[in-house]
């Protein structure tokens, strides 16, 4: 039986795992003088947003590795919390 930290860790790669599968998007706009960026959600890594010909789509790296950052820090605070006397 799997005790209540390795399952923590568990779910912990599997919710990172499904951040990657998923990963947050940006919609880069270059027309003449308009240059904006701004985020277009979340997608399948596989079939990223279609949006038009001035449209660049691409994956937001800062924000998928802050929510990697937090989903660790999560993780390891429920491990140090978890941790019985024995330190198992």
């Amino acid at each position: 039986m799997k005790t209540k930290r390795e399952k923590l860790l568990l779910v912990g790669i599997a919710v990172a795992v499904l951040m990657g599968l998923f990963p947050p998007w940006t919609d880069i706009v270059h027309f003449k003088t308009i240059h904006t960026e701004s985020p277009i959600g979340y997608a399948l890594i596989l079939a990223p947003p279609q949006l038009g010909a001035a449209h660049i789509v691409k994956i937001d790296f800062s924000r998928l590795l802050l929510q990697w950052a937090l989903v660790a820090l999560a993780v390891g605070g429920g491990q140090i919390f978890l941790k019985d006397s024995t330190g198992k």
